[in-house]
This record gives C-alpha cells, structure tokens and sequence, in this order.
C-alpha cells in the first residue's frame, strides 16, 4: 500500500464552544474520534474524559463501524490530563481514575480495529491512550513520553496496555527511563508500525483506516475478537478487567 509523501495540513483549530471530542464518519465503516481542545495541546478534562467515553460507548456499539481512527485536532495528539480542569478540593484521582477506566475499557473490549495518528506528542495520560492503538502512525519527531515514575504515581492505564501488547523489556525501556521515544524509535520497538514525516501522519492514518475499511464486513471484527480469545487471560479486555476500581490515575 502506498503512502502520501505530500505535506498534510491538520484542520483549522476549533472554536472554545465547540464539543471537545468530535466524531466523523468519512465512510461508513470508519469513524474518526477528534480529541478537540487544541489550545491546550488536547489535554483531557474531566468533561472531555466524559464525553470520550460517551461517543466510545456510541461507536463500539455500532455494527458497522469496523475501524477507530483517534487523532488529535489541530496537529498534536494528546499532552495528558489537564489538572486545571479539576476542583481543588476533591480528590483528583477519585474523579478521574474511574473515568478513564472506562475510557480504556471500552477501547479494550471493542473488536473494532484502532488506528492512532500520533502527532507531536503523546504524554502520559496522552500515552496510555496511543498505546491502545492496534495500528499506530508516528511522525518522524512525534513522541510518546511516560514519565509519571519519576513523580512518585501509579500508571494503571499505561502498564494495562503495555503487559496486554510488549514484551516486558519494551515495557521497562517506555516506563523507567522517562525520555521522549520518538518516531523512528517506536517504530523499532513495534509500538509504532509506520514512522513518516510530520506532516503526513493524519493523511497515512487515514489512509491506513480506509484500506482496512474496505475489508469484507465483519472480517475485522470476527478476527479480532478471536485473537482476544485466543489470547485467553493476557487480552487487553482480561487485564484492563483486573484493573482495581480506584487507583492512581495518568497524568
């Protein structure tokens, strides 16, 4: 399959009123999901978490969508949680952790194929979400950066992932060293299956997500799920089950 060497150009940054997770449907088979605050690097808030979660649980459960393409709007892909979002007085882990849970759950459980466009960067909370990806496409000086370790937190999300999908030592390197892994490198440690030039990450993803759009209905779907059977216990629907229901949340 060919890929786009022209530059590409993220839409337009969105307006404050605007819904700060976006859906497309460029065809019936894909959906688009648009992590939508721009301004502040697509750092989730809590009403952001909340509306993920409300449009996942809508495309999960819809049988004609067989591939997820996440993305983030106006070119970078997800700076982690945003604090500010978040009373002072409350507990941020107790308002956040069970959101995000069900976040990943669902990502989880769905046998729908996930495309991640990673964009200038994924940090940790932003991290845990490109790992979810089935199929991830990194630009050349886009990273992933998971430095939460060094702050003394838990990162329930981001190992969930990382036991489902790597083996133990790309584990290690993403968690314990906290540096910025870049496109190339992601691509080397199979976290990433493309790294291209910045500006073609959103016109490659898209064009990953409509050539696996055009499989025969249901094939994507049927086989996914029976690779998560097969997987038995080290499914990512078996670990993110085994979760606690309150923990330290990615920030």
């Amino acid at each position: 399959m060919s890929m786009p060497t022209s530059q590409n150009t993220s839409p337009a940054i969105a307006y404050p009123d605007e819904p700060t997770v976006l859906v497309e449907r460029p065809s019936p088979a894909v959906a688009e999901v648009v992590l939508n605050r721009p301004r502040q690097r697509n750092a989730l808030s809590l009403e952001m978490i909340a509306m993920l979660r409300d449009r996942l649980q809508e495309i999960t459960a819809d049988s004609s969508v067989e591939v997820i393409l996440l993305r983030g709007a106006g070119g970078c892909f997800c700076s982690g949680l945003d604090l500010s979002s978040i009373d002072p007085q409350q507990a941020p882990d107790e308002l956040i952790y069970p959101a995000l849970l069900s976040v990943h759950a669902q990502l989880a459980r769905t046998d729908q194929a996930i495309v991640v466009a990673l964009e200038k960067a994924a940090i940790n909370g932003g991290a845990a979400l490109a790992l979810a990806g089935d199929l991830v496409i990194a630009g050349e000086t886009s990273f992933l950066r998971i430095f939460e370790l060094s702050m003394g937190l838990r990162i329930p999300m981001n190992l969930a992932w990382l036991a489902s999908r790597y083996g133990s030592s790309t584990a290690m390197q993403l968690i314990l060293e906290g540096k910025p892994w870049f496109g190339e490198d992601l691509r080397r440690l199979a976290v990433a299956s493309q790294s291209v030039p910045d500006g073609d990450v959103l016109a490659t993803a898209r064009q990953v997500a409509a050539h696996l759009g055009a499989y025969p209905a249901g094939a994507i779907r049927a086989n996914i799920a029976l690779m998560k059977q097969l997987r038995g216990p080290m499914s990512e629907e078996s670990i993110f089950e085994r979760l606690p229901s309150s923990t330290g949340a990615e920030r």
